[in-house]
């Protein structure tokens, strides 16, 4: 996996894919916004639906089933059908974060804490 760029040049046998951010797309709305009179300061988060988060094509070895999984989940998630920290959502510990049928707000993914169920690592302190 690589990040923010097309990575698969360097190593074509074993890459996946990975997320790629288009500051365009929020650039071109900011500065016509800016044209027009109506820009103010505020924090911006853009994902899939608003088209500045993507991933990168998949690696040459990623099998066509999984490229077509991971494709409907990105249109589910375009469609607003789909939310990735909807519950039940674990800890690393076991411990239920969200609870079944909750989805965690953006402002409770930003000031995350903890890792989810099966990443190995601590935050630190």
């Amino acid at each position: 996996m690589g990040n923010d760029a097309d990575m698969s040049e360097y190593a074509p046998e074993t890459y996946i894919t990975n997320p790629v951010i288009h500051w365009d797309a929020y650039y071109v709305e900011a500065i016509q916004k800016w044209i027009d009179g109506e820009w103010v300061s505020e924090s911006y988060i853009g994902g899939l639906k608003e088209g500045m988060a993507d991933i990168a094509p998949f690696g040459k070895n990623v099998p066509q089933e999984v490229q077509d999984l991971v494709n409907e989940q990105k249109q589910a998630i375009v469609d607003g059908e789909f939310a990735v920290f909807t519950g039940p959502v674990y800890d690393q510990n076991g411990e239920i974060k969200v609870a079944e049928g909750e989805t965690l707000s953006i402002e409770d993914i930003l000031v995350m804490d903890w890792f989810v169920k099966g990443i190995k690592g601590t935050i630190p302190e």
